[in-house]
């Protein structure tokens, strides 16, 4: 269910996983979210923070947006990793409303270990820029599912597919 609305800024938040009807809206700027397992996030669920986040968003399982939504309302500075795949389906949303990444270190800005999947009109979206992009598994946008950056996108790793990681700069 809903967490009260946390006014920012937030150092930190930690979760050990987030279920399918989790709210979580923070006003303002937030430091870093972690989640020891899985992202689980229905119809009615959602992640917001209305500013940046300025730290890393860290999740050691899978996260699935099966509607769900995790909006950034400007940008997220530090590095998303993800230990398991990225699913966004039936509507989901990953949206970051500028940049995603600027890491100093040349550190891929998003890491998914597994899979990168947009399906049944689920859509990841960046409105600016995207540093750099790898992804362990394969990447597949389907039925009607986007993956969209509106401005660059300096590098994209994908080591799926049975051969040999295909790497590049786009």
């Amino acid at each position: 269910g809903p967490v009260t609305p946390l006014t920012g800024p937030v150092n930190s938040l930690q979760f050990d996983a987030i279920g399918p009807a989790a709210q979580i809206d923070v006003n303002g700027n937030l430091g870093q979210l972690t989640v020891n397992r899985s992202v689980n996030l229905g119809k009615t669920g959602q992640i917001y923070v209305s500013n940046d986040l300025t730290g890393s968003l860290s999740v050691t399982g899978d996260v699935a947006l099966d509607g769900g939504r995790i909006g950034i309302g400007r940008d997220l500075t530090g590095t998303f990793a993800i230990g398991g795949s990225l699913m966004v389906g039936n509507g989901g949303q990953f949206l970051v409303g500028r940049n995603l990444g600027a890491t100093a270190s040349g550190a891929a800005a998003v890491s998914i270990t597994g899979n990168l999947t947009a399906d049944s009109g689920g859509t990841l979206a960046v409105g600016g820029n995207l540093s750099a992009l790898t992804v362990g598994g394969n990447i597949e946008a389907s039925s009607g599912g986007q993956i969209a950056v509106a401005g660059n996108l300096g590098s994209l790793t994908v080591n799926g597919g049975g051969g040999a990681s295909v790497t590049g700069n786009v």
